[in-house]
């Protein structure tokens, strides 16, 4: 069934080849059933930039590479873990495969801790991975707390770690990908690692790509990061996000900073506006230090 910006997202929800993941694919909403896919802008209330034909578009993809067997969804939590803590049920990455042994992209899509948009900010930018040859990962965590998130970042990395040779992966020179809130984590995690958050100790990411998030704080052992923000921002403005730009500059971290014209927070990919473009120079800047 092709997917257009009239399909009923009830109806998107439980198609086959949605199944392994039809209770988390969307954020929740109380009236979903009211709701075609031109209206996911509803869901996302801390994002912009969301184009319902880019919408469908991306869907449609993403059912034929689940039923090529192209994208799985792994939950990465144990029967006993979520036993223990039923929230960690729905934990899980999505795997965006490529068709050779290859580097991956970690991505963390935000929503304020509120809600995961990957719709608009996790799976455009897995798509965008693969066809530049690299493996990706999205990551669907739990909500409410900053912690949490990150302890299933740290969880998800240490999962890829253990299951690499299966999933044929490189797990060297790796980057991490992280919007908004997904930025926060992300940043969290490469500053102090994953065991600071519960995981296994392991190798760091080669290059961190940060798109318009407030988060300050430094450690002082950083790999090179690219950061990327709207001058429209109205949550994660340039001058906020500046204060960590000049801490990383200051203690040597290689950096890109980008403050694009007439966009504001959580545009994603930039479709459409000044950003456009944006994802292949961060693409790019993660190749260069892989290569280093």
């Amino acid at each position: 069934m092709t997917i257009t910006i009239d399909t009923p997202l009830n109806d998107l929800i439980n198609m086959p080849a949605f199944a392994s993941c039809k209770q988390i694919l969307l954020p929740p909403f109380n009236a979903l059933d009211a709701l075609k896919v031109r209206d996911v802008y509803r869901l996302l209330p801390y994002h912009s930039n969301i184009h319902p034909k880019d919408v469908a578009m991306c869907l449609n993809d993403m059912q034929d590479r689940f039923q090529a067997g192209s994208i799985q969804f792994h939950p990465i939590y144990t029967d006993l873990e979520i036993q223990k803590n039923p929230r960690k049920k729905d934990v899980g990455i999505y795997h965006f495969k490529v068709d050779v042994h290859a580097k991956f992209g970690m991505i963390c899509p935000g929503g304020g801790f509120q809600y995961v948009g990957s719709i608009h900010e996790g799976f455009p930018f897995a798509i965008e991975l693969n066809k530049a040859g690299y493996a990706a990962f999205v990551l669907h965590y739990r909500v409410g707390s900053q912690l949490n998130a990150v302890e299933d970042l740290a969880a998800a990395l240490t999962w890829i770690h253990d299951h690499a040779i299966e999933l044929d992966i490189d797990f060297n020179g790796y980057s991490l990908w992280g919007g908004s809130a997904g930025a926060r984590m992300i940043a969290l995690v490469d500053s102090y690692g994953t065991a600071y958050f519960g995981g296994k100790e392991t190798s760091k990411a080669a290059a961190v790509i940060m798109a318009y998030t407030g988060h300050e704080d430094v450690s002082g052992y950083e790999a090179p990061t690219y950061v990327i923000v709207g001058d429209d921002d109205w949550i994660a403005p340039p001058r906020l996000m500046k204060k960590r730009v000049d801490a990383l500059k200051t203690q040597g971290t290689a950096l890109v900073f980008k403050i694009v014209l007439g966009v504001a927070h959580g545009f994603g990919l930039g479709n459409h506006t000044k950003a456009e473009g944006w994802i292949h120079e961060a693409i790019t800047f993660w190749k260069k230090h892989t290569q280093k």
